[in-house]
């Protein structure tokens, strides 16, 4: 392997109404990306990769599924990749994905579902933008995702908090125990210690008695001797 690749799936998706013949654009932020992926995913289906955009690359963008000749294309400008559709039909109704790619990860944007505005009723149209021929974004289920991830961290942060008093609790035990061998063995050298020193204080006291014992001796001799002298 040459690397990690982590993948981070954790997308909003927005609703857009497009009419069939228009233009259709779609924006996603580099933020320092490498590279940038579209896809294309339908319900029940597997995404489609559409077309690899690597920044500061002199080749031109690889496209994939001949989709860059159904009227896709991508281009950059100010730090955006963007995504056309020269001409949307009915075929084309689906939500589309950014994966941007930076140092070993790879995250998707937040998908951006389009759909035939022909489709709709006309009370649920809303204002086109002229310049696009695209309507107004509504977001959809961010509250879940929102929630998901926030109950997600709450857990994880619970489980590793949980194995991290655990650990601490496992070493300071351990320190107490090694701390009570250690006062236990200081005592018991201490002990044997004082009984060596109780040994050789006795000894002393005994070669000081047969010392003063021997004195005595002598004099007692030189006495003796005198007298007889005498």
């Amino acid at each position: 392997m040459n690397g990690l690749l982590i993948i981070i799936c954790l997308t909003c998706t927005f609703a857009r109404h497009v009419s069939p013949g228009e233009k259709a654009v779609i924006e996603c932020d580099l933020q320092g990306a490498s590279e940038i992926t579209w896809y294309r995913h339908r319900a029940g289906q597997s995404p489609v990769a559409i077309v690899l955009f690597a920044k500061g690359s002199s080749l031109p963008p690889t496209y994939y599924n001949d989709f860059h000749s159904r009227g896709f294309s991508t281009s950059s400008k100010s730090g955006t990749i963007i995504l056309t559709i020269e001409h949307f039909t009915e075929a084309d109704s689906a939500t589309y994905y950014c994966a941007r790619k930076e140092k070993g990860e790879v995250m998707f944007g937040n998908g951006t579902q389009l759909t035939n505005e022909g489709l709709q009723d006309d009370g649920n149209k809303t204002n086109e933008r002229s310049s696009l021929g695209i309507s107004e974004m509504k977001p959809r289920n961010c509250d879940l995702i929102i929630i998901l991830t926030v109950s997600f961290s709450v857990i994880l942060f619970l489980t590793f908090g949980g194995i991290l008093l655990y650990c601490i609790k496992r070493k300071v035990s351990h320190y107490d125990t090694n701390s009570q061998f250690h006062v236990k063995e200081d005592k018991k050298e201490d002990s044997e210690t004082m009984k060596h020193m109780k040994e050789a204080n006795s000894e002393y006291e005994i070669m000081k008695n047969m010392k003063e014992a021997n004195s005595e001796y002598e004099a007692m001799n030189n006495s003796v001797y005198q007298v007889c002298s005498n």
